[in-house]
């Protein structure tokens, strides 16, 4: 209970919580349905009391033994209201519904769809929409991506939608461009630059970054937009500059560009365009040496997908991971999560399911990397990314470096997946 009610709240409600005339809850469901039913009654009652207090840090000031006996009284009075009783069902559903949404930990330029309508819809409360844009209307256009995603994945939209709970878009997803661009909409304009920086260093989905953000992300705030969005445009358009110069080395190039293909590209952060012939072969050169793009880890579909549903079942029941199917939508839906204990046994754990049971689709070079972009490291609480190469690294160690040191958990990991494979 004491997680759910406000640190100013909790230290007088149990201290005079014996006061109010009910029934002692016996259930921990129970005592957090009623500490929640008085703490809001609490904030009304004093929201009545004095008028004059508009902010809700302002109120905790009178957050007193004195005011919370004085609202005992009045609140016994009406405890077993038709009001409170509808108050405390609504409150359950509430706790029950949340319990089915694990807590998202997001990063600083992640695309939650659910916060992108709430950016928007604070953005057009202080700017002069376009000729003919209704605004109700074009709101309700914005809720459509939210309304498909949870019905897709059989969520509750007004769950969702109202307790604001994030739904994140990854660079793999159908029309991503889609929804960086409604994102950028009501983006802040110091921020673009870092934002599409930050989306090209985890790109993971096809086509030619820079062409995307042109040409999709660009012609989607042009065209959508409600209200003149130059300026957001402009720092678009300064980004693709800045990111993609095209350079024809000779007529083979030239045609390879006709057929519609990528040209050569590169990059001009230096602010230095490399006209030299020599500097352009010697680019090219290096561009064939660039590592392999890495791509989504998927389950290989040679591979019965019953067997990932019951390891990802197993792995929740071991305390590595937070829900019975963590591990099974990393490799469905792409979906980031935490890894609560030893990294160690992450890694082998991919290196066998990879080498052994042929049941990761990836390139050799680049399943520990693609981990790491939706596994994180939340073993001491703390949800960080794993360090760059630190599973292949980890797995090394284990295989090749001191493998007699790690018997204990080859064995182990070896042991889960013989059963988890002979069902």
């Amino acid at each position: 209970m004491e997680e759910y009610l406000n640190e100013h709240f909790l230290p007088i409600y149990k201290r005079n919580v014996s006061k109010i005339e009910i029934p002692i809850p016996t259930t921990k469901l129970q005592k957090r349905v009623e500490g929640l039913l008085h703490q809001k009654a609490f904030e009304l009652w004093l929201g009545k009391k004095y008028p004059a207090v508009k902010k809700i840090e302002e109120y905790f000031e009178f957050y007193t033994d004195e005011n919370f006996q004085e609202f005992i009284v009045d609140f016994n009075k009406v405890k077993n209201s038709i009001e409170n009783h509808d108050k405390r069902k609504k409150i359950k559903y509430d706790i029950l519904e949340a319990e089915k949404y694990p807590l998202i930990k997001m990063e600083a330029y992640d695309i939650d769809i659910v916060g992108t309508y709430y950016k928007i819809e604070k953005l057009l409360e202080s700017v002069v929409l376009n000729k003919g844009v209704d605004k109700e209307q074009y709101l309700e256009v914005m809720k459509h991506p939210i309304v498909s995603h949870c019905k897709k994945n059989k969520l509750s939209f007004e769950y969702v939608f109202h307790s604001k709970y994030p739904i994140i878009v990854y660079s793999t997803f159908d029309r991503f461009y889609e929804y960086m661009g409604r994102d950028l909409i009501a983006y802040d304009e110091n921020k673009i630059e870092a934002f599409l920086d930050s989306h090209k260093a985890s790109w993971l989905g096809d086509g030619f970054y820079p062409t995307i953000i042109e040409h999709g992300v660009y012609n989607y705030v042009k065209n959508n937009s409600p209200f003149d969005n130059s300026i957001r445009l402009k720092a678009i358009t300064n980004w693709v500059k800045e990111n993609r110069a095209f350079v024809f080395v000779d007529n083979e190039n030239k045609a390879v560009y006709k057929k519609g293909k990528e040209p050569i590209i590169i990059s001009t952060h230096t602010d230095k365009l490399l006209d030299d012939k020599k500097d352009v072969k010697q680019a090219l050169i290096k561009k064939k040496k660039e590592p392999l793009k890495i791509r989504p880890l998927t389950w290989s579909p040679e591979v019965d997908k019953k067997y990932l549903k019951q390891l990802s079942k197993e792995l929740k029941s071991k305390g590595y991971t937070k829900m019975p199917t963590d591990f099974e939508k990393v490799f469905t839906v792409q979906k980031r999560i935490s890894w609560l204990k030893d990294a160690e046994f992450l890694a082998y754990l991919l290196f066998r399911l990879y080498n052994e049971h042929k049941a990761i689709k990836a390139h050799k070079r680049g399943y520990f990397k693609a981990a790491q972009i939706l596994i994180y490291d939340s073993k001491d609480t703390v949800v960080k990314k794993f360090a760059d190469d630190s599973l292949k690294d980890l797995n090394h160690n284990i295989t090749v470096r001191s493998p007699e040191k790690h018997l204990k958990l080859r064995n182990k990991v070896n042991y889960i997946l013989k059963e988890i494979f002979q069902k």
